[in-house]
């Protein structure tokens, strides 16, 4: 083969290449831990644990301790008992002074008493309280008296904070005696009020040791995720606790991703250096088929990137995803081998980087393989429907064999796993029939079931055919199978030759009765009438008669 044919089919190769290391190392196609998260950050798409997990959560713990701490309240000293008796002074000296001014009775007048109550020193009674304090009679005072120090002793022999103060004075009236009225109550009320004071202050240093215990008491958090649990929903905030969970089950992209990348590029290269040998032992396999080359880098590529782009993060869809359609194809369109040689390809590539790579790859490469022996050329439905059966048979069989035999899973677990490889298998093998119509019908390649369909005795040219010319019809027939016989003794196209040698003749239907298999007997030959070169023309214009035909039916070209 002449270099400059190899040029072409290297670009096809080097671009599949570059475009196939894009997608085992951009973001949305990595394996979980290859995602650059940070704390407050949005979580671009549900993250779930890949194994059964179960670590010590050193910040769920912080949050415990510091919640243990902040349900510590302040710790105060005792009631400073000093306040109290300096408070019980500053009370009896008032009462004194209030009997002072209630005992001069001939000195002075009423309002002039009532005057001096108000105003007594930071007592500050109100002018209806002084009123009753003078109109007491001795003995009812004797007993307001000793009320109000009663009162003030026993609210200063409890704890008096700042922040209760008020509180506590509003309450001083539930407190009073019932042997007095409301107005002898309320009297003692307004007198002792002003003399409660503060008498426990916060203690810091205690506040501290307390809340110390109670942060070491507190047991350490243990954090658990089943396999395929959510650890962070797509579009959830990253908190600090997610980011640790994420890192403990090693989904988060270490700072420097060189290894990951050097992985994926080292994979890719192994690949093409294993395609281009292929094509070296193979001198005939695809280089000259430039728009063969072309179609199977876009599927591949359409299969790989779509992969990509589904499967990370997802418990069940890497056993889902139909990957041996894509050697089932190839393999339909040009042939077992390149099936095979694809398929293994495509299944080494795609798990790259994937949780569960290790049982994926003989995963894929072992269903594409036995799908692609399964479905042999393609010329029966029944072929496709047994090569789904197999690749859902080799795909249970290679569950059992690399993961369930080193992965703890439950019997729910199982049974799941194993049902989602009959979707499989028939995804895969039912996806093929789609794809070749649609290929074949934009890129005029030709499939061995579309050759079976055409080749149908009640196809419309093969009708068309009969009708015209039933003897060029069954001359047709028997070419078909002498060549086809032929074919298999070559090792060529079987079915390709038969089909071709249906309708190798098919231009004659235009003019029949100018062709000695098609003339009735006892019937005027019509080169009889005609001049020899004219007749000449006619039988030899029915190669362009059958390329019109063709044209008109759509025959595959």
């Amino acid at each position: 083969i002449p270099r400059r044919k190899f040029f072409l089919p290297i670009v096809i190769l080097v671009c599949t290449s570059i475009l196939s290391f894009v997608a085992l190392i951009q973001p949305w196609s990595l394996r979980q831990d290859d995602l650059l998260l940070q704390v407050g950050q949005v979580a671009p798409q549900d993250l779930r644990a890949p194994t059964n997990l179960q670590y010590t959560s050193d910040v769920l713990t912080g949050q415990a301790r510091e919640e243990a701490e902040r349900a510590i309240a302040p710790v105060y000293r005792a009631p400073d008992p000093s306040i109290g008796r300096v408070q019980a002074d500053l009370l009896n000296n008032y009462l004194q002074d209030i009997t002072a001014i209630r005992s001069t009775e001939n000195e002075e007048t009423f309002e002039l008493k009532l005057n001096n109550l108000v105003s007594l020193r930071d007592l500050a009674l109100t002018t209806d309280a002084a009123s009753l304090i003078l109109n007491l009679s001795p003995a009812r005072w004797e007993v307001v008296s000793s009320e109000t120090i009663s009162l003030l002793g026993r609210t200063m022999r409890t704890a008096v904070r700042t922040e209760d103060l008020e509180s506590i004075r509003q309450g001083l009236a539930s407190s009073v005696s019932f042997s007095l009225n409301m107005q002898e109550s309320a009297l003692v009320v307004e007198l002792v009020s002003p003399l409660v004071v503060p008498n426990s202050f916060y203690d810091p240093e205690l506040t501290e040791e307390a809340r110390l215990v109670a942060r070491e008491t507190v047991e350490p958090v243990t954090q658990s995720y089943l396999q395929g649990q959510v650890i962070v929903l797509r579009g959830q905030l990253v908190t600090e606790a997610i980011f640790e969970a994420l890192g403990k089950a090693g989904l988060i992209q270490p700072e420097n991703p060189l290894y990951e990348y050097l992985g994926a590029l080292t994979l890719i290269v192994t690949c093409s250096v294993f395609v281009i040998l292929y094509f070296f032992r193979r001198k005939n396999a695809l280089v000259n088929d430039l728009r063969g080359l072309i179609l199977i880098a876009g599927l591949f590529l359409l299969f790989l990137f779509s992969a990509r782009v589904l499967i990370p993060n997802r418990t069940l869809l890497p056993y889902l995803f139909p990957i041996p359609a894509f050697a089932l194809f190839v393999s339909a369109f040009y042939g077992l081998e390149r099936g095979m040689i694809f398929g293994l390809v495509i299944g080494v590539i795609l798990p790259f980087g994937l949780p569960e790579s290790q049982a994926l790859i003989p995963y894929y490469v072992l269903t594409s393989a036995c799908g692609v022996l399964a479905l042999g050329h393609a010329r029966r439905m029944i072929q496709f429907i047994y090569a789904a059966a197999v690749i859902s048979v080799v795909a249970m069989a290679s569950l059992v064999a690399f993961r369930l035999a080193f992965t703890e899973t439950d019997w729910i677990g199982i049974v799941t796993l194993l049902g989602t490889t009959l979707v499989y298998g028939i995804a895969s093998s039912v996806l093929v029939i789609p794809l070749q119509t649609i290929f074949s019908q934009f890129l005029g390649i030709t499939t061995p079931m579309q050759l079976l369909d055409i080749s149908r005795p009640d196809s419309c040219l093969l009708k068309y055919l009969l009708q015209r010319a039933p003897g060029t019809y069954q001359h047709s027939l028997l070419v078909a199978n002498l060549a086809e016989q032929a074919a298999e003794r070559i090792g060529a196209d079987a079915l390709l030759t038969r089909v071709g040698a249906l309708f190798h003749d098919i231009g004659k239907a235009a003019n029949p009765l100018f062709f000695v298999e098609n003339q009735p007997p006892n019937q005027i030959n019509s080169h009889d009438d005609l001049p020899p070169e004219e007749s000449a023309a006619t039988i030899i214009r029915h190669v362009n008669d059958g390329l019109d035909l063709a044209k008109k039916y759509r025959l595959p070209r």
